[in-house]
């Protein structure tokens, strides 16, 4: 056996077969716990050394998302005095520890290997299928955050706030899919100063959209929010705000059919943070002032990603625009074959039709920003809130 996780799978083996007690089979798995923090030990370098080996590109990026995260999320909370940024747990276990979060998925195929129902061509097949299966969605995921938190940054904020999350999923049963047509009608609550920032909220099923982070922009005298995770909300609002344009998603008293492509994250701004905290109830959707869009992943179909990028700003019609953050450079022929002037039927995502004369599909006011972890490279995000004119925020307290 040459390679390293094998080396340490064979220093497994025979840790199992020198201790009789330990017993994995395909029917039985029963480690005594006088031996099991022994087991884990090598059982976790097999894991840690088959990434490392077999899948060194996703290792590295997740080492660099984790260290970039991490230094604008603490860089925040200092401005703040927040206690916590907390993301979703499994988001979480790769930006705080990536090694472990790479090794998760890995737990299920080693044990399979032990037990004699994978041979290791198919270990190492099965292992790297679950790593890339949990790694592309939460690389997209932790690069969004790490946009959110950038921005933020960027805008020299002196308050945080948010809608009280916990108290409106409280409120909310689970509703039956015949449930979902919009006729339950709650008032919105007012945002709340927080301690710990909330970034997505996980398993839930949601009365509201909104947005996950308010703050007052002390560079700006405003405040933003920011709103990401978007889904289909089962509730109305009985009050919007009427400082803020929006847009229609469906009828009430229709079932809900589900929104296939949302934004990757919409950006507000206004005078007061009760303006700019509800993102969208079941009907309604506020037009965004900007669309950030993220991708974050070297590889992956990126025409795809490229046209829902295109029908999001067509329909959504955001104010000041929509901004494509890369991670990795985009290929020039792929942006041209995508934005070219010739139009195209729009492609039915879920939302009521919205045509387009061939004047307004010329005219999209999209930017594609190679911003990698250089926070600096947002800078055209803020120059165009700037640009915008709101009144001043009304208060500091």
């Amino acid at each position: 056996m040459s390679s390293n996780w094998q080396k340490a799978y064979s220093d497994l083996k025979d840790y199992v077969s020198n201790n009789p007690q330990i017993k994995i089979t395909q029917g039985v798995v029963a480690i005594p716990a006088d031996y099991r923090d022994e087991f884990y030990r090598h059982f976790n370098a097999v894991r840690e050394a088959f990434v490392k080996e077999k899948l060194p590109t996703i290792f590295n990026e997740a080492c660099e998302l984790s260290s970039n995260y991490n230094s604008e999320a603490e860089k925040l909370k200092t401005t703040l005095s927040l206690d916590e940024i907390k993301t979703p747990s499994v988001l979480n276990w790769l930006l705080s520890d990536p090694v472990k979060g790479l090794t998760r998925p890995v737990f299920d195929p080693l044990f399979d290997l032990l037990k004699g129902k994978l041979d290791p061509a198919g270990f190492e097949f099965q292992a790297a299928q679950a790593v890339g299966g949990f790694c592309g969605k939460s690389f997209k995921a932790g690069y969004e955050k790490w946009v959110i938190i950038s921005l933020a940054n960027m805008l020299s904020p002196d308050r945080a706030l948010a809608l009280p999350w916990d108290k409106i999923h409280e409120e909310c049963k689970e509703l039956q899919p015949d449930e979902k047509k919009g006729f339950f009608e709650k008032a919105v609550q007012k945002p709340e100063e927080i301690k710990t920032l909330l970034l997505g909220h996980e398993g839930q099923d949601p009365s509201f959209i909104i947005a996950d982070l308010i703050i007052r922009s002390n560079k700006m005298n405003s405040y933003v929010s920011f709103g990401a995770d978007l889904a289909d909300a089962s509730w109305t609002a009985k009050k919007v705000s009427e400082a803020k344009e929006w847009i229609k998603l469906r009828e009430l008293g229709n079932i809900q059919k589900p929104i296939l492509n949302w934004p990757d994250m919409v950006i507000y701004k206004g005078a007061r943070p009760q303006d700019i905290g509800l993102v969208a109830d079941f009907s309604r959707f506020m037009r965004p002032d900007i669309i950030v869009e993220c991708i974050g992943l070297a590889s992956g179909d990126k025409r795809a990603k490229l046209e829902k990028i295109k029908r999001n700003y067509d329909f959504f019609k955001p104010v000041l625009g929509s901004f494509v953050v890369n991670r990795h450079p985009l290929p020039e022929q792929a942006l041209k074959e995508i934005f070219s002037p010739a139009t195209a039927a729009q492609e039915d995502a879920g939302m009521e039709d919205k045509p387009l004369d061939e004047a307004e599909e010329v005219k999209r006011n999209i930017h594609f920003l190679d911003v990698g972890f250089d926070p600096s490279k947002l800078a055209p995000v803020v120059d165009a809130l700037f640009q915008q004119k709101e009144p001043a925020a009304e208060d500091k307290k």
